[in-house]
């Protein structure tokens, strides 16, 4: 997929912010450039899944592409809007087995295709919200919005475990990260950069834990060469302490900062020289 995006662009450093499962479809967020540093902020947004569990069966990679391991009856309807109640909130999580979490120096999934099982940690992961859209047995339709870190294979696998059975994740797509969604999006075949490719400032501005500021004209090299900044540098008045992202007069995104009581201290500067 970022082939066909890096070729479109004819550059080489391009980054994606959160893979997805094999047999998973849905949305990638793609940075190019100096911008793939920006790479955490994306991570740390909330994911949104539809996710379809099947019942009944539980494989060993808890996908569709798993030999079944384990067989189990179906659960009624009611008793999975019981359930899905432990799920709400913040909750342990042990990853499955087939996981990308390294375990002294290794993928857990290295350990799985030979034949070991390993310990993994339980991690804390939040589920902001979890909803049936739909039951027929076996096939449970959920719509998801999730912390990242969270494995829906993993929620599945639990859920049938509170009801006494077992489950796999027969479809999983992801419709939503943060505030970008799916509908939004653009099949990296068809990426045209005249059409699609979308500003720094255009991203950012979407983000509601990243506020923005407007450095004064004068001031922009002070921000480029990285020196210490003042809150006269910008047009803002009553700036209080929190992350914020520095436009110049031109709405184009140029640094990115974190306020303290008295001071700024720089977490990325995306321009090399500026003029006014």
């Amino acid at each position: 997929m970022l082939h066909d995006v890096k070729k479109k662009l004819g550059i080489k450093r391009v980054g994606h912010t959160g893979t997805l499962d094999k047999f998973a479809e849905g949305l990638l967020i793609v940075l190019t450039g100096s911008l793939t540093r920006l790479t955490n902020i994306f991570l740390d947004l909330p994911k949104s899944y539809k996710a379809v569990i099947c019942f009944g069966k539980e494989t060993a990679t808890l996908d569709p592409g798993g030999e079944v391991v384990r067989e189990g009856g179906l659960p009624l309807v009611s008793a999975i809007k019981r359930a899905m109640c432990s799920f709400q909130g913040k909750i342990t999580q042990v990853p499955p087995q087939y996981s990308a979490v390294h375990i002294n120096g290794k993928r857990a999934y290295h350990y799985a295709l030979e034949g070991e099982k390993v310990t993994l940690k339980a991690r804390t992961i939040t589920i902001h919200n979890i909803a049936m859209t739909s039951y027929e047995a076996p096939l449970l339709t959920l719509d998801i919005t999730c912390s990242k870190g969270t494995y829906i294979r993993a929620l599945a696998r639990d859920l049938a475990y509170k009801l006494h059975t077992y489950a796999y994740v027969h479809e999983l797509s992801r419709y939503g990260i943060g505030p970008f969604l799916l509908s939004e999006a653009v099949d990296p075949k068809k990426f045209n950069p005249g059409l699609h490719l979308q500003t720094a400032a255009e991203f950012m501005k979407r983000l509601k834990n990243i506020r923005c500021l407007t450095i004064c004209d004068e001031h922009c090299q002070r921000v480029v060469q990285g020196k210490a900044l003042s809150d006269d540098n910008f047009k803002e008045e009553k700036i209080t302490p929190g992350s914020y992202a520095i436009f110049n007069s031109h709405n184009e995104f140029i640094a990115l900062v974190t306020k303290t009581r008295n001071t700024y201290r720089y977490q990325m500067v995306v321009a090399k020289e500026f003029k006014a």
